[in-house]
């Protein structure tokens, strides 16, 4: 026998959507986010938000990337100290001989001087290094097991500077005004399930298919953007993204047969897993510090892409600015870009003959070709998966 959902049931969905609407509309216009407009492009290097805070403001969710992003920041700041090893420096003069690779030590100096520290570090950028100090024996990597678990305690204390309730914070998201939309939706279900009985399982069962599929898309997107993950664990990357594509072709194969089977009041149903998908994004809003950093930041983005580059004539300038700039770049994801302005920036100064000196100063090699990421990185997932 065909299926048919009663008159009732499309009248339902239809006001369920109808209702959602307009409650969207008036909270999002009263508290929502406000597109920050007036961006101009900006060189300048932000002074009120670290670069582990700029990622979070640009999206970036990834707790491994964002502390790789402070640790960045540290060896700008000089807590960390980029240097050969001793093995490189006895015997890089020999034939044959490869190289052992860099060494990440503490500069004690500038640790033991907590007046600087609070002058120059995040309250978050403080809070790492006592972590990494603690797990580590004066040289990065080297002491007790340093996993994934360190980088969750950081990461959730820095969104909750990030996002709260009060002015102080950089985001109010605002999640009262999505456990409502739910409620809204489950009292129409409820409804729904009352006046039709068992035919309202086709439309019911649309709701929790269509998020498992977005559940598993942003499962995979997240796979597949991991560049932190070692060739050691490429295989297990693999497997995971290769389980995740056959769930979500079956379940869009389910899901699709059952929109067709609904017909036309599916178009109600889909629209209100739209609705509640733009409404999450769209909800919270920026306060009026959050604004501020948000719009340096995106002015800052705007420079750098712009490809307009400034001539020095002190190198030791240039790099400072160079220096500074590279953990936001990280943060804002504009590193191919940054590196270009780099490479600019240094010809049209002349200081082409002393590039080697330059990527020195300023651990150019180790940013450019992800030395660091990708040895924390393989720290990271090898201890942790220890205990898995």
């Amino acid at each position: 026998m065909k299926y048919h959902l009663k008159t009732e049931g499309v009248i339902i969905l239809a006001a369920m959507l109808g209702v959602l609407v307009f409650y969207s509309y008036i909270t999002w216009k009263w508290h929502g986010k406000r597109r920050i407009k007036d961006i101009e492009p900006v060189s300048e290097i932000p002074k009120n938000i670290s670069p582990m805070m700029a990622a979070l403001a640009d999206g970036i969710k990834d707790a491994t990337e964002i502390i790789y992003i402070g640790m960045l920041s540290l060896i700008e700041k000089g807590f960390i100290k980029v240097e050969d090893s001793i093995f490189d420096i006895i015997f890089s003069d020999e034939p044959g001989y490869k190289k052992d690779g860099d060494q990440y030590v503490f500069n004690m100096e500038k640790i033991g001087d907590y007046g600087y520290r609070g002058r120059v570090l995040s309250k978050e950028e403080d809070e790492f290094l006592e972590i990494l100090i603690e797990y580590n024996d004066g040289q990065l990597f080297k002491g007790r097991e340093y996993t994934f678990e360190n980088n969750m305690i950081i990461f959730e204390k820095l969104k909750k500077r990030y996002q709260g309730k009060r002015e102080e914070a950089f985001f109010i998201p605002n999640k009262e005004f999505i456990l409502i939309f739910i409620f809204i939706m489950i009292f129409f279900n409820c409804l729904l399930f009352g006046l039709t009985g068992s035919e309202a399982i086709v439309p019911l069962s649309i709701f929790p298919l269509s998020f498992w599929v977005i559940f598993l898309n942003i499962v995979l997107y997240s796979c597949f953007r991991d560049r932190m993950m070692p060739m050691k664990l490429i295989f297990l990357k693999i497997e995971i993204i290769a389980i995740m594509l056959v769930m979500t072709i079956a379940i869009c194969t389910f899901l699709v047969s059952m929109i067709a089977t609904l017909g036309f009041p599916s178009i109600f149903v889909v629209s209100t897993v739209i609705l509640f998908l733009f409404y999450l994004k769209n909800i919270g809003r920026y306060t009026k510090k959050g604004i501020e950093a948000k719009r340096h930041l995106e002015g800052l983005k705007k420079y750098i892409k712009s490809g307009e580059v400034k001539k020095y004539e002190n190198m030791e300038e240039m790099i400072t600015y160079f220096k500074e700039i590279i953990p936001f770049s990280e943060a804002l994801r504009i590193k191919k870009e940054t590196i270009n302005m780099m490479e600019k920036t240094i010809e049209l100064s002349g200081f082409e003959g002393e590039k080697e000196y330059i990527d020195k100063e300023i651990a150019g090699l180790i940013y450019k070709n992800d030395k660091l990421k990708k040895l924390f990185g393989e720290k990271i997932y090898y201890e942790s998966s220890r205990y898995l």
